[in-house]
């Protein structure tokens, strides 16, 4: 089928995009992602920086005095986070080149977002991720891993259109250019995932 096809739209619809997502099992997704939150040291009024954010999903994950930031390339996307969280920033811009200051976040997560760059980019923002941090924070990172064990995840694949899935192995690795590991899980949920909880570099050198 033509890589502009109908199901290429619907994955690049900003109004369809919630739909996908729901049939993909991302609320059970999301339930692993929770629990790995709750984990977490609290923190008063945390600053959260949704790298990837999409429509701003991820939102209902923190409680309502969070300060919510959401990265995002697509404007429809980020159309639809304004309408769904009005008292979040919702910012178009790259992973790669954040315009957040130095030391701002308490979280920054990336969600399945790092299939969708090249090792390069994905290593720029984790970069970019670390340095917009507080030596404290505390990177959340979720991946669907490269696998062809089901046929729903081969299909998957091709309709989220993401042109590098990597193994755990190599994501891993990525992660570490720029972060301590202190949590990994691995699940299956149509797609085998990684969920990696990382804390800058910067701060394990202090």
């Amino acid at each position: 089928m033509r890589a502009n096809g109908p199901l290429h739209r619907v994955a690049a619809s900003a109004s369809l995009y919630d739909a996908v997502q729901l049939l993909a099992g991302v609320r059970v997704v999301h339930r692993h992602v929770v629990r790995c939150l709750a984990s977490l040291p609290s923190r008063q009024t945390p600053t959260v920086l949704d790298v990837g954010s999409g429509t701003g999903l991820a939102r209902a994950w923190w409680p309502a005095d969070a300060t919510y930031i959401g990265i995002d390339t697509d404007p429809a996307k980020l159309e639809r986070l304004r309408r769904r969280v009005p008292t979040g920033a919702a910012v178009r811009a790259d992973g790669t080149s954040l315009p957040i200051r130095d030391g701002t976040a308490d979280f920054a997560l990336c969600i399945a977002v790092g299939h969708h760059m090249r090792d390069a980019g994905l290593g720029l923002t984790l970069g970019e991720c670390a340095r917009a941090l507080k030596p404290d924070g505390h990177l959340v990172l979720l991946e669907p891993l490269a696998s062809s064990r089901w046929l729903p995840n081969r299909a998957l694949w091709w309709v989220d259109r993401g042109s590098h899935p990597r193994t755990a192995e190599q994501l891993l690795a990525l992660v570490r250019s720029e972060f301590d590991i202190v949590a990994e899980e691995r699940f299956s949920v149509l797609h085998d995932y990684l969920l990696l909880v990382g804390v800058p570099l910067a701060h394990r050198a202090r």
